[in-house]
């Protein structure tokens, strides 16, 4: 009965304690299996897509939908109950201002019905914070079979390879023009966010304090604080300037070519 009951506290409640071998730690076995299952998994979900008609591909990106719907209503759902066992209060804290959150939603509805401008928010913003939270999740001491850490992994993943899904599939193509519209989205969503999280004491997207296990860490000690919000900014930049690069690269040789 105590095996019972310690099994259903580790899947439950993500403060428990857990044998060594059970216990998430970054860049660990268990992160690294993870990070694998991203990689393989992604690669089969993504070749499964490309390969899909028209109508099996609205089937997958509804099904996808459903499924992030439902995976988050059960983890709020015992979530609040948790906090209720607890006799912790909804706060501040919880408030769902993420990149991650907001990709989750659009890409909610881009399921049922796709919208250009979300998919190029979901590529060009969204998927690379969620793949940074995956990469450098610092959830250390969490028992790795906890469901709260479970769908962090889980919905990530998602979030992660559904934009890499319409890329590969053709189905949507970045396009430079929309980088001035992606970062003014972030911006306008971040100045109020670092203003809220100064007031309230909170670090929704890390606006106030990084966070241990991230390369933040590293930006926080050469740059000082608020500077390493400029060393992420830097690091957008040079994400969208190595996505563009080959476009940019093959287009000046075509037009080389042709002069």
């Amino acid at each position: 009965m105590d095996f019972v009951k310690n099994c259903c506290k580790i899947f439950l409640d993500k403060d428990a304690s857990a044998s060594k071998f059970f216990t998430y730690k970054f860049m660990g076995p268990w992160h690294i299996l993870l990070i694998a299952i991203l990689i393989i998994g992604g690669f089969f979900l993504i070749r499964t897509y490309v390969k899909s008609t028209t109508e099996r591909r609205n089937k997958i990106r509804r099904n996808i939908s459903i499924i992030l719907i439902t995976c988050e209503f059960i983890a709020y759902g015992l979530w609040c109950v948790e906090k209720l066992i607890k006799g912790q209060k909804i706060g501040a804290w919880d408030c769902p201002c993420s990149l991650c959150f907001y990709t989750t939603v659009f890409c909610i509805i881009d399921g049922l019905k796709p919208i250009y401008i979300l998919r190029s928010y979901m590529l060009h913003l969204g998927m690379w914070g969620a793949l940074a939270a995956y990469l450098f999740c610092d959830s250390s001491a969490t028992p790795m079979f906890n469901i709260f850490l479970l769908e962090f992994f889980f919905y990530h993943f998602i979030i992660i390879i559904y934009p890499l899904m319409l890329f590969f599939s053709k189905e949507f193509r970045p396009d430079y023009g929309d980088l001035p519209n992606m970062f003014l989205f972030l911006f306008n969503m971040a100045w109020p966010l670092y203003i809220f999280d100064r007031i309230t004491m909170t670090n929704h997207m890390v606006l106030r304090i990084p966070i241990n296990g991230f390369p933040l860490n590293h930006f926080h000690r050469w740059c000082g604080n608020p500077g390493y919000l400029l060393c992420i900014a830097a690091c957008l930049l040079l994400i969208w300037l190595v996505m563009y690069t080959p476009k940019m690269i093959f287009y000046l040789y075509r037009k080389r070519k042709r002069g």
